[in-house]
């Protein structure tokens, strides 16, 4: 009996050693757990639970790269105002749906405004708004740059909730707009969430949408980009969580020098 009370008094003087501060709370680490389990105060099996839940390794995905498709040329003749898909082999169509326009085959103001558009912020001269060989060689080239597979190989996080920023990283990832872009569990691509591309392609910035209307919830997601050509990219895991991880804190309050009590708080 008094080995056994001079082995509880040494135990209850370790602690108190490793405790210096009254009243002081922090973090709970992978050690701290250890040491809980080393005093007896938690088992084995719900210490690697607790690690499991505070500490979680992520599994790298590995993406699955698509076929690269040979590019080729959307623009083989003139366009100007009043040609139109009947006499162009529906190179008006191409060229709306390059500019992001809305496709009526049909060569008008407004898609004079925006070949004006492209043309000054490419440095085509002269900005006229018609479409010859040096524009469409421009536009051309831009397409066939844009038009590799959109390849994602890694996440800059793999979980977060609504308003976090996530980047993608890869190649090929060009300007998307909505509809096209990131999409959630989505095969047919209706509900692209836009984002902003690197010039060189090679990564892509977008935030995990919170409204209603998008229909995405906390769950564990597929997600897909999906470049303004309707070319989709392979697939990667993402979580999108209700609100911050909890965190646990453990809290100790020491009498004396042999007297300690423990308890754990999350939040």
């Amino acid at each position: 009996m008094k080995k056994y009370l001079l082995g509880l008094f040494c135990l209850l003087i370790l602690v108190s050693s490793l405790f210096v501060v009254v009243n002081k709370a922090s973090a709970l680490t992978s050690a701290d757990i250890d040491m809980l389990v080393a005093l007896g105060l938690i088992s084995p099996d719900k210490a690697d639970s607790a690690k499991a839940i505070l500490f979680p390794v992520s599994t790298p995905t590995t993406p699955v790269v698509p076929p690269v498709v040979a590019c080729k040329d959307i623009l083989s003749r003139d366009l100007i105002v009043g040609s139109s898909d009947t006499r162009t082999l529906k190179d008006v169509s191409a060229l709306q749906k390059f500019l992001g326009l809305n496709v009526t085959g049909y060569f008008g103001a407004l898609t004079k405004s925006a070949v004006m558009k492209f043309q000054l912020e490419n440095g085509v001269s002269p900005a006229n708004g018609n479409v010859y060989s040096i524009t469409r060689k421009f536009i051309n080239e831009k397409n066939c740059k844009n038009t590799g597979q959109p390849i994602i190989t890694s996440l800059s996080v793999n979980s977060g909730g609504p308003g976090t920023q996530v980047v993608i990283y890869g190649s090929n990832l060009y300007s998307s707009v909505a509809p096209y872009g990131v999409t959630f569990n989505d095969p047919t691509h209706d509900n692209g969430v836009s984002g902003t591309a690197s010039t060189d392609g090679n990564s892509f910035t977008f935030i995990v949408p919170g409204s209603v209307s998008s229909g995405i919830g906390a769950g564990v997601y597929t997600i897909t980009l999906e470049n303004t050509l309707g070319q989709r990219s392979n697939s990667v895991s993402f979580t999108v969580t209700t609100s911050p991880q909890p965190t646990i804190t453990i809290t100790y309050e020491c009498f004396y020098v042999f007297y300690c009590v423990f308890w754990l708080t999350s939040g």
